[in-house]
């Protein structure tokens, strides 16, 4: 992801790699159509799609901020689908941990990898641990991950800041690199600074994040709070112990 500059970098080089694969071809064909019929449709629609994007893009950029050996990785723990983005990647594990988490509908042994990577031996699977992350990792000392990531958490809010401790103590006790996101940069600065406090080593510093949500969140609070707009993970940095 390091190689594009912004969204409109990475969609224009997405439809120059795939543009002989039928259905991606197809796809791009009838966003050119609708463009021609309604520009605001097409805009709409890139938005939305583009918006979908937003958390996987993050996450795989945070990979390589990180992890910088992460192209050599064969198989990969995340507690929270790149499989395609890494070629050498054949295990993919990604674990949703949290108290509002929703049981899984499918078996965490469920591969969801696509039929061609499981040809080649690779699966991906996704489960689901509707608990507090201490006290999940407490339970499961052996599923250490390799990426922890905490998309827009809002850990500084005072309604969360006492139970938030204990899980970014385990966070950081855990020695593996974490990715945090938020709507705004005074969220994002007050989480910084708390973190500090606790001795968090910074591997990002916080910065604008250029894989953030594009769909605008405006409401009155926002605006007597903030003066403008926020998106979905607009702003990141990551730590990596103390």
């Amino acid at each position: 992801m390091a190689s594009y500059t912004d969204w409109k970098h990475y969609n224009r080089e997405l439809s120059r790699e795939f543009k002989d694969i039928p259905d991606t071809s197809m796809m791009f064909y009838l966003a050119r159509d609708i463009r021609a019929h309604s520009p605001q449709a097409a805009a709409g629609l890139m938005q939305l799609s583009t918006q979908s994007r937003s958390f996987c893009c993050t996450v795989i950029a945070g990979l390589e901020k990180t992890i910088p050996r992460i192209l050599t990785y064969t198989s990969l723990e995340i507690h929270v689908d790149i499989l395609h983005h890494y070629p050498a990647l054949k295990k993919l594990h990604i674990r949703f941990v949290g108290p509002e988490v929703f049981p899984a509908d499918i078996a965490s042994t469920h591969n969801r990898a696509c039929m061609s990577c499981q040809a080649i031996g690779g699966s991906r699977i996704c489960s689901s641990h509707p608990e507090l992350y201490h006290d999940y990792m407490q339970k499961n000392p052996n599923h250490k991950p390799d990426l922890v990531v905490c998309l827009n958490s809002g850990h500084s809010d005072i309604g969360f800041f006492q139970s938030w401790m204990p899980t970014l103590a385990k966070i950081l006790d855990s020695n593996v690199p974490a990715i945090f996101t938020e709507y705004s940069w005074e969220e994002a600065d007050s989480e910084t600074r708390r973190l500090r406090g606790m001795g968090a080593r910074f591997v990002i510093e916080l910065e604008e994040n250029r894989w953030r949500g594009v769909i605008p969140i405006i409401n009155r609070g926002i605006q007597m709070n903030h003066g403008g707009v926020l998106y979905s993970s607009q702003v990141w940095y990551a730590v990596n112990g103390r």
